[in-house]
């Protein structure tokens, strides 16, 4: 009996002990994953440009004059290497 009490408690510590050894090897590598992500959002993914939420991809800047000489200038969809600044635009809705 007090041979099966000592294996169990043994495979217990055992089991507890390479539990700590994986969490510990998580929460040490958790940090560094989570700075590389932040500076891999921050510089614009793998193409290593800065993002500019404001920034339409596939979109043009069309300026246009109205009859009473106002100004127009909005951001039309055209091809998908435009890029247009949607704070940019002038009297669009």
């Amino acid at each position: 009996m007090k041979k099966r009490i000592l294996g169990v408690l043994a495979l217990v510590s055992i089991g507890l002990y390479s539990m700590n050894l994986n969490l510990s090897k998580i929460s040490n590598e958790s940090p560094l994953l989570s700075v590389e992500n932040i500076q891999a959002m921050a510089s614009g993914g793998e193409s290593g440009g800065v993002v500019d939420p404001n920034e339409m991809q596939g979109y043009k800047m069309v300026r246009t004059t109205k009859s009473d000489g106002t100004i127009k200038a909005c951001c039309e969809q055209e091809r998908p290497q435009d890029k247009c600044n949607k704070k940019s635009e002038i009297g669009c809705k």
